[in-house]
């Protein structure tokens, strides 16, 4: 039995309805990539913010808020999206210690997926970190 030899016309047919999918999962890479390096750049700053904190009575809270915005230049922060709060003061071998929270609650937008399903779906992106002030501490 003799194959017939597929015609130039089939294989554009099959790239036509393949193509979709290939845009797709490119869409979906690109995102699912940036989202990663937006997570990883949020959970960086907030860490430079709370190293930041553990200086006794140096950084103001503004001045924590600031340098984590300004680290985070791949996620775009806004001021309302970081927060830095004393939570609690402890005593560790008679000395009191505050400990401070700096989080960022970021709605991350997507790139390339509102324009494949008409939608601008939105990813919360969240780091906290807890730092023990060390008293007497300068930079």
């Amino acid at each position: 039995m003799k194959l017939k030899k597929r015609s130039e016309g089939q294989a554009l047919v099959e790239f036509c309805l393949l193509l979709p999918l290939l845009c797709l999962l490119l869409a979906v890479a690109i995102d699912g990539g940036y989202l990663l390096l937006v997570y990883i750049n949020v959970h960086t700053s907030v860490r430079e913010g709370a190293q930041l904190a553990i200086y006794d009575q140096v950084y103001t809270d503004d001045q924590i808020r600031q340098q984590v915005i300004d680290n985070a230049s791949v996620a775009m922060l806004k001021s309302s999206e970081v927060s830095v709060s004393q939570t609690e003061t402890m005593q560790i071998h008679g000395i009191s210690h505050r400990s401070f929270v700096v989080a960022v609650n970021h709605a991350h937008n997507f790139l390339l997926v509102p324009f494949i399903f008409n939608q601008a779906p939105i990813f919360q992106v969240q780091s906290r970190m807890k730092s023990l002030v060390a008293v007497g501490l300068k930079p």
